[in-house]
């Protein structure tokens, strides 16, 4: 471990989620990031209370390493490209103070990973809303499979689009792997080093072609279209609702 490394370890939030929690080794035994600056196991209060302290108390602040790691164990992230070490550690001096900690949108890894690359970015944040965008799809196509077996998809549907209405009739629970594969294919290209937006764009063409193919086997030409519609329907659902939530849950605790 260097001065002005990128550092992380590894927490559980309620004691079964698993996060990571980021910072900047200033090189002389301290490190600055997002934190509340309250001892990881405070114990005073209900989880909630404690939450909602830790939230409001939330700014980046320079501390000891232990007050970084708390005693576990840490590592370094590597990086293909990044800023020369004194550029990023004024960055990150400058930065003490700063509040407006956003869960989704400013926290400590995209605080983290704009001082060691000049990109505040969020592998979580951006794999969970991969991974959320994937699973409302998939759920979407099989509430859509239910309601055409039962009859009452066509005249709803029908509404809005005829295609998609026949399309309903169409999904198969094999469908599913469209959006698994549309997943996959996202954590790969960012594990890559891909830029978000590059990886969203090699997962929808991987679910689109994924989709493609089952739809082909299962039934033809006309199935593959079938296929191909419902996942960009569905797909498109999902980002819908998931931009709604992300919008909802972006508010700054502290400006």
């Amino acid at each position: 471990m260097a001065r002005a490394d990128h550092i992380r370890v590894r927490f559980c939030w309620k004691g079964f989620i698993p996060y990571w929690h980021h910072g900047i080794d200033m090189g002389d035994g301290t490190v600055v990031h997002f934190t509340s600056g309250l001892p990881l196991n405070a114990t005073s209060g209900t989880s909630a209370v404690r939450d909602q302290e830790r939230l409001a108390e939330m700014k980046i602040r320079r501390t000891t390493i232990e007050e970084f790691h708390w005693g576990y164990k840490f590592e370094v992230v590597k990086h293909a490209n990044s800023l020369d070490a004194d550029s990023v550690i004024v960055r990150a001096t400058e930065s003490i103070g700063d509040q407006a900690y956003i869960l989704s949108q400013n926290n400590c890894e995209h605080f983290a990973s704009w001082c060691k690359v000049g990109t505040a970015r969020s592998w979580q944040v951006e794999g969970m809303e991969s991974l959320a965008q994937s699973a409302v799809s998939a759920t979407t196509k099989s509430v859509l499979a239910v309601a055409a077996k039962k009859q009452i998809t066509s005249a709803a549907l029908t509404m809005i689009s005829r295609p998609i209405a026949t399309a309903a009739t169409a999904i198969r629970p094999i469908f599913l792997l469209a959006d698994v594969a549309e997943y996959c294919s996202y954590v790969t290209a960012q594990k890559m080093g891909y830029s978000d937006d590059h990886a969203k764009n090699v997962s929808r063409w991987t679910g689109r072609s994924t989709a493609a193919a089952i739809g082909m086997v299962t039934g033809g030409p006309a199935g593959a279209a079938a296929a191909v519609t419902v996942h960009e329907v569905t797909g498109r659902i999902a980002e819908s609702i998931c931009g709604t939530v992300k919008k909802q849950i972006a508010t700054p605790v502290a400006s």
